[in-house]
């Protein structure tokens, strides 16, 4: 599942929880999971980048108290050119003024639902295009079988076949466990057991005797590979 930061600033409380648990709700449907924050001041979210905070949206009220959202969107784009904003006011008039600060979307208030769908669908649609490929293809038995290798969680061995799980998708294959080692040696997949590869991506703590994925699956550490595990998952964190 993908991960994304958001930020929403919005100086009406109310206004502010519909929006945040609006984008929480829809964040599923695309494949992908976040905190959402939020931030009834303008000038107290311009303080935290200026710290270093950073997040991959911004959804900004333009008609704002103290800092307005079109000066808070050039002072967030002095700090990060790459960020990606998005304007959510009922202040139409200002479209042609927001282009200044290159917005990645115009949402408006009265149209709200319909419009956070499509700009939340497009990010993705343009996020996905712009991602790496790591196409794996093997020919098994007479069968051809393509991989998104960032889709492979892990991959355990049974017997002699691989239990390949990826995301929503499991695929047994007659394949050797060192053979697929070699294979997805470039992609950082860690051998943490005799019996299972793991993709480095999907791992969020590495201890002594297990490892532990993002969505609290648990994995063995065999003990004779316990400290090669621990310092090629620090390689891969220093490396990312």
């Amino acid at each position: 599942m993908k991960s994304i930061t958001i930020a929403v600033c919005e100086d009406n409380p109310s206004s502010l929880d519909y929006i945040q648990k609006s984008i929480q709700s829809i964040l599923p449907s695309y494949g992908a999971s976040g905190v959402v924050s939020g931030y009834t001041s303008s000038i107290q979210l311009l303080s935290l980048l200026q710290e270093g905070s950073r997040f991959q949206l911004y959804f900004l009220d333009i008609d704002m108290p103290g800092l307005n959202g079109l000066e808070l969107a050039a002072g967030i784009r002095d700090l990060d050119k790459g960020a990606v904003i998005l304007f959510v006011t009922a202040k139409e008039e200002y479209v042609f003024e927001a282009f200044r600060v290159q917005p990645f979307r115009f949402i408006r208030k009265s149209h709200f639902k319909a419009e956070l769908l499509e700009a939340v669908g497009e990010y993705f649609r343009q996020r996905e295009a712009l991602e790496p490929k790591n196409i794996l293809t093997l020919e098994v038995q007479n069968t051809c079988y393509r991989f998104d290798v960032n889709e492979i969680q892990y991959i355990q061995a049974k017997d002699n076949y691989l239990d390949i799980i990826g995301c929503g998708k499991n695929i047994l294959i007659r394949y050797k466990i060192s053979d697929m080692e070699k294979l997805l040696e470039p992609y950082q997949f860690l051998r943490v057991h005799k019996s299972y590869l793991v993709n480095y991506q999907y791992i969020y703590i590495v201890r002594n005797h297990e490892v532990i994925l993002e969505n609290g699956f648990k994995l063995p550490v065999s003990r004779r590979r316990a400290d090669e595990v621990q310092q090629k998952f620090k390689e891969f964190i220093q490396c990312s």
